[in-house]
């Protein structure tokens, strides 16, 4: 009985014991590349403890658990259910740091981005190195190396790369022309050697005995023997020096003839002159070829005594731009007298195109004189001369005293933008504003020309009887007509007993009268031992003279060129060639012999 007892006691033991609960562990990576994880699946019973381990792949760090706590490699968890966790793994993370070696910048570009954020590890960045105005990119230094721009670079630890950038580096060359010597001095040296980008030269033009400095041409133009350059690319430059031991000849020849009084001329190029009639008619000479011009306004020039179509000039920048001036007497209906016009045309062809009047003189003449109406430029502006538009009557007591009144712009040196428009810094003479007037107190100025080695305005100025001038114009002076002169009224009259006190001196004038017209400065280096020498047209003379103007002290004429007619005009050519202009309608090119 006890042995059955027994038994059934086991056997209800044994039939209410039951079987294990068992779950499921699933693990992964993120990214999948990212790492490993263990154990990638693995059951467990109820209750029992997982451990869990993370190992990153190369260049990939462990971030975090999904499904399980903790921030480290290993993790646990209680199996209560079935259970998935993930480990996150995040690229590793690396500087990319840029720096420049002069002036430029490094910009970035991602090509290839790496997993999560740019400049993971594996991502390829292409950098471009920009060079500065007057610098270039050179080399890349450091994690990168090599001279292509852009390159790129793969990021696959810290890296660090700088952009080489140097100045660019230009020639100077100089040409000599004749015998004389260039003397440089580094003012501003550019970056690590001279004549780098940026670096300014001092260039000095000494001449040898019996030599002169004429003039620098090629990249740089100047009439001043020193002259600072910025070197920001190759230097070609040209220095002439002028043989004044060597006496100066030349060939004449009459180009141009049977027209009427040939007023006004320019040289536009070779073999190519513009010139004009008075009596109102203006024609291009080109290849031997004359024609006259269309589409000027002729029908509003007043040709009556002086009035008419009287000079004309290219602007200083004629290759560029075009522009050529010119000046006339405007009719006035009703009225015999004018105004005075300047305009500013182009040509195309036998065409004049895009005139304009740019400058106008309303108040009108009463003379049919006296009108000056020269044209030149300095380096900045332009002036015209205008004679005193009234009878003319020297002395303090005169009625006609336009040149000294400033509320009128007759008899007055005029200084303009090239536009026509008034420079700020010209003179007020006691006005509320500036004004186009430059100086005052002219009679008839019918010659104006640039010295630039003076950077001075030279003109001659017709004097009554006797007492004709050459005056070097200076803002706002006073040159005197009508209070004072060398000369005297015609039929004797006197005017200030042949005194200039009080006003601005000549610094020559010829008495007896030479009617003097136009002047040019002679600046070639082709004109030896002229070089520097004035001619001076004289109408009443019939010819040309020639003045040594070195001190303005104590200018000597010279010599004269007897030509037997009224010489009106003359202008500088090319290679040292000037034109003259006759009022028997010629013109007469005078050319340098050569050795």
């Amino acid at each position: 009985m006890k042995k059955f007892l027994l038994l059934l006691s086991v056997l209800f033991v044994v039939s209410c014991s039951k079987d294990p609960v068992i779950y499921t562990l699933t693990t992964s990576a993120n990214p999948s590349e990212g790492g490993t994880v263990s154990p990638v699946t693995k059951q467990y019973e109820e209750g029992e403890t997982a451990t869990i381990n993370a190992t990153p792949a190369a260049e990939y760090v462990f971030q975090s658990w999904s499904g399980a706590t903790g921030n480290s490699l290993s993790t646990s968890l209680v199996m209560s259910s079935d259970k998935s966790v993930t480990a996150n793994f995040i690229k590793k993370k690396y500087a990319l740091t840029t720096s420049t070696e002069g002036e430029g910048t490094v910009t970035e570009k991602v090509i290839k981005a790496g997993a999560a954020t740019d400049y993971n590890s594996g991502t390829i960045v292409e950098l471009t190195a920009s060079p500065k105005d007057e610098w270039e990119f050179k080399e890349w230094t450091g994690d990168l190396t090599g001279t292509e721009n852009p390159k790129e670079i793969t990021i696959d630890k810290a890296k660090t790369v700088k952009a080489v950038f140097v100045k660019k580096q230009y020639s100077l060359n100089i040409e000599i022309l004749g015998e004389g010597t260039v003397e440089k001095k580094v003012i501003k040296q550019g970056f690590k050697s001279d004549y780098n980008s940026g670096s300014i030269i001092e260039l000095t033009a000494k001449s040898d005995d019996g030599w002169e400095f004429v003039k620098w041409d090629g990249d740089a133009k100047s009439f001043q023997n020193k002259i600072q350059i910025t070197v920001n690319k190759k230097i070609n430059l040209i220095v002439e020096f002028a043989n004044t031991n060597q006496d100066f000849g030349y060939n004449k020849n009459t180009i141009i003839q049977g027209y009427g009084v040939v007023w006004g001329m320019d040289v536009l190029g070779v073999d190519e002159i513009i010139f004009t009639e008075r009596s109102g008619k203006i024609y291009l000479f080109k290849s031997g070829i004359i024609n006259e011009l269309n589409s000027f306004p002729n029908e509003k020039i007043n040709a009556v005594g002086q009035h008419g179509l009287l000079d004309v000039l290219k602007h200083p920048n004629y290759k560029e731009n075009g522009f050529i001036y010119a000046v006339f007497s405007e009719k006035v209906e009703g009225f015999g007298t004018s105004k005075l016009n300047l305009v500013r045309f182009k040509l195309e062809g036998n065409n004049v195109i895009n005139l304009e009047s740019i400058f106008k003189i309303n108040e009108l003449t009463t003379n049919a004189g006296h009108f000056g109406s020269r044209i030149t430029f300095d380096n900045d502006y332009l002036y015209l001369s205008v004679g005193e538009g009234s009878p003319s009557s020297g002395g303090i007591n005169t009625p006609y005293d336009n040149a000294q009144n400033t509320n009128t712009n007759w008899g007055k040196i005029h200084r303009l933008n090239y536009d026509g428009t008034i420079p700020q810094t010209n003179p007020k003479f006691d006005k509320e504003s500036n004004s186009s007037i430059f100086s005052m107190g002219h009679r008839n100025p019918q010659g104006l020309t640039f010295n630039p080695y003076s950077n001075e305005i030279l003109s001659t100025e017709h004097g009554p009887q006797g007492g004709d001038e050459v005056n070097i114009i200076k803002s706002e002076f006073n040159y005197g007509w009508p209070y004072v002169s060398y000369g005297v009224n015609y039929g004797g009259g006197d005017i200030s007993g042949k005194s200039h006190e009080g006003y601005e001196k000549p610094i020559y004038y010829w008495d007896p009268s030479i009617a003097t017209s136009n002047l040019i400065l002679l600046k070639d280096k082709n004109h030896n031992n002229w070089f520097k020498n004035l001619l001076v047209c004289g109408m009443k003379t019939g010819g040309i003279h020639r003045l040594d103007i070195t001190d303005s002290k104590n200018v000597k004429q010279l010599s004269f060129i007897n030509l037997g007619e009224r010489t009106r005009n003359i202008r500088e050519g090319i290679n040292g060639d000037f034109y003259v202009s006759t009022d028997s309608g010629k013109i007469i090119k005078f050319s340098p012999i050569s050795d």
